[in-house]
């Protein structure tokens, strides 16, 4: 597969890769890659875009696809389509979340929110007349942060909020008349240290500071629009643009542009990932430049080939592995060496 929608791994360390064409699993010992799907299903089924996955404790696979919600053994047989409402035969579902009361939550294009409880569906759907209803009905992203809230970032409706435990929706979107409003609807990155305080990233490119207790805005202009947020010291945040990576100090409120090689500093910032060694991965459109704690910048090299493709996502696994997911070629995955980075598979 080479347009990568999601990653996840089993308990057998199998990795689940949902693409644009289906669902591939490699087999992270033996290092070889299989298509997962039913044998006895029609072809019409075998080339769905996957977009988002969950893997439950039984090993099962719930896949939300261009074509609807289906549930599929380890090895691809079809357990059934999961019916949402009358829209099944034509809902895209866009993101998937099991939360912490083990409550499962599919936003979808068009047709707004599901929870699935229970075996029970329930549907929430924007509604003009309802302040408390979800703002937008293309939903983009689901996160729950420690605290117990959902966060729902949609396309053009800004973003929303459900305490778990509570109900209705608040909503948090831009009010063109209002001074202490969120800055854009189209919300690209979100990041809290606190629950208190949200950063949230915008299309505009305006990082907003979202007093979440008084619900105060803050708005700082950037020179390009906002794509991702990661913490650099309690006093910084790294801040991945249109143009490059930029650092914000929360103090002076000023934005600093942050050197990294030429290639990757005029590139698109698309993924700041920090590993468990505090070093920061910064992906962009002419590949990864590696950030280490002390500030030393350089970029990836694997077997001895600088990386230089459109990175979409980067993940560190328990073994120290990385894997990291690319725009037009495939995954990569990566462990480091005395002697530098090496690929594990040259799997593309």
């Amino acid at each position: 597969p080479n347009y990568i929608q999601d990653m996840k791994m089993d308990k057998h360390r199998n990795l689940y890769l949902g693409s644009n064409r289906g669902i591939f699993v490699f087999n992270t010992q033996s290092k070889t890659f299989r298509y997962l799907f039913d044998r006895k299903a029609p072809k019409k089924y075998l080339r769905y875009q996957v977009n988002s996955m969950l893997i439950d404790p039984n090993g099962d696979i719930l896949a939300g696809t261009s074509n609807g919600l289906w549930l599929l053994t380890p090895t691809g047989n079809i357990i059934k389509e999961i019916i949402l409402d009358e829209h099944h035969g034509n809902n895209v579902i866009t993101a998937l979340l099991r939360d912490s009361q083990n409550q499962i939550w599919a936003g979808s294009r068009k047709n707004g929110l599901y929870l699935i409880r229970n075996n029970e569906i329930k549907q929430f759907k924007a509604n003009d007349s309802e302040n408390s209803s979800l703002s937008y009905n293309e939903v983009l992203s689901l996160y729950e942060d420690a605290s117990g809230i959902l966060w729902i970032g949609t396309a053009t409706g800004g973003l929303n909020k459900l305490i778990l435990k509570e109900s209705p929706f608040v909503n948090i979107y831009h009010q063109p008349k209002a001074v202490n409003t969120l800055s854009d609807n189209l919300v690209h990155a979100i990041y809290t240290e606190d629950g208190e305080t949200v950063w949230l990233g915008t299309q505009n490119g305006i990082l907003n500071e979202w007093n979440t207790r008084t619900n105060c805005f803050i708005h700082y202009k950037l020179p390009s629009h906002i794509t991702a947020i990661n913490k650099k010291t309690s006093e910084e945040l790294w801040i991945g643009t249109g143009e490059g990576l930029k650092v914000f100090n929360k103090k002076t409120k000023k934005v600093i542009p942050f050197r990294l090689e030429n290639r990757i500093n005029r590139s698109f910032t698309s993924v700041l990932y920090q590993d468990r060694g505090d070093t920061l991965w910064c992906g962009s459109g002419g590949g990864v430049c590696l950030i280490a704690p002390d500030g030393t910048a350089s970029q990836l090299y694997v077997d001895n080939v600088a990386v230089k493709r459109n990175i979409r996502s980067i993940i560190q696994t328990k073994d120290g592995d990385v894997w990291i997911g690319t725009r037009d070629n495939g995954i990569m995955h990566i462990h480091r060496t005395s002697k530098g980075f090496q690929s594990i598979n040259k799997e593309k």
